[in-house]
């Protein structure tokens, strides 16, 4: 299962990917949930896009998006989801 979480501009979005990436070891112990996109909270959105195989990188985003962690999370991400894994992005 893959749970996106995303918001409009200003609503504090960040504010949770943030929390998410920081807190992502103790997420994963206590709920058995793991986190994507750990290294940069705004490349989540990115990673999102490109396991539904559908990224385009935009100006918007290129300033934050770092394509090799992105590679490195989607690989990732798709592996734990084949093993049945729960992840939120």
């Amino acid at each position: 299962r893959l749970i996106v979480h995303v918001g409009p501009h200003k609503t504090g979005t960040t504010l949770v990917q943030e929390f998410l990436c920081r807190h992502k070891d103790l997420i994963f112990d206590k709920l058995n949930v793991r986190v994507g996109a750990s290294r940069e909270p705004k490349e989540g959105a990115f990673v999102a896009l490109t396991i539904e195989n559908r990224a385009h990188p935009s100006k918007a985003l290129s300033k934050y998006v770092n394509k090799t962690n992105v590679k490195f999370d989607v690989r990732e991400i798709r592996r734990w989801l084949d093993a049945g894994e729960t992840v939120v992005i």
